[in-house]
């Protein structure tokens, strides 16, 4: 098709009125010139367009964690600085035995799990193998705005070393309540790296308290975790956080009411 365009154009350039004098032949040249540069283009068009590189897809799918129907996840804000992505959170099973199987500091839910009022959220954690350095992991209350930027919790923590820490989540702060502290009432890891706790949050009309093995190991009046730049509420989305390179099973995580 584009050699016959371009011999029409041809064709159709030599019919251009014959010369009888010299600007006449000056005006059949530049006739000839532009009928063969049009015959030309769609050629160049051609070539331009296969050197052209094919478009990258702006719309690829954002990773995605692997975890139980119903579960969602996001990571720590430091594990996103690091390249971490929740490609790299593996949970297994249902909330009756759910098994984290390593994989960066996250925060693990099911937005279908709330407590309220008075109520005890409970849980017991066995740890599989050492993690190094020592993680952590425990049970969070109080959980609101968990997939926006001002994602408020309150989560217990135990390692398997033997301490314990208590740390209010929101948004990119972290505070602290209890750093690292020693506790008879957790059980630490044997040669094998292997520990199980029971971790909890007993809520009541005063008090927030977390237990460890039955242990009231930290207790705090509700005024002073409700509040502005605090937890919303003791009310709310209850759930998980692990920390980096945590290898856990969850058995019979739920809510219990008092």
């Amino acid at each position: 098709m584009r050699r016959v365009r371009r011999q029409e154009a041809l064709t159709v350039a030599r019919q251009v009125v014959r010369p009888t004098t010299a600007r006449g032949a000056m005006t059949a040249v530049r006739a000839v010139v532009v009928m063969a540069a049009i015959a030309a283009a769609p050629q160049a068009t051609a070539r331009a367009q296969a050197r052209r590189p094919a478009a990258v897809s702006s719309t690829a799918a954002a990773p995605v964690a692997t975890l139980p129907t119903g579960w969602k996840a996001r990571l720590d804000p430091q594990e996103e600085k690091a390249g971490r992505t929740l490609a790299d959170v593996k949970v297994e099973g249902d909330s009756a035995a759910l098994h984290v199987t390593g994989g960066p500091a996250a925060t693990l839910w099911n937005p279908a799990d709330t407590a309220s009022a008075a109520f005890t959220v409970w849980g017991s954690f066995t740890q599989r193998r050492a993690s190094t350095p020592p993680g952590s992991y425990g049970p969070f209350i109080g959980g609101t705005s968990l997939d926006g930027k001002e994602y408020n919790y309150l989560y217990c923590a135990v390692f398997g070393n033997g301490v314990f820490s208590v740390k209010h989540r929101f948004g990119g702060e972290l505070h602290t309540l209890v750093e690292r502290k020693a506790s008879g009432a957790i059980r630490r890891a044997d040669a094998s790296g292997k520990a199980s706790n029971a971790i909890a949050w007993s809520v009541d009309q005063s008090n927030v308290s977390c237990l460890i093995n039955g242990t009231a190991v930290a207790t705090f009046p509700r005024a002073l975790v409700i509040g502005p730049g605090k937890l919303e509420s003791t009310d709310g989305i209850f759930g998980i956080h692990i920390d980096r390179d945590v290898d856990v099973r969850i058995a019979e995580f739920g809510r219990r009411r008092r």
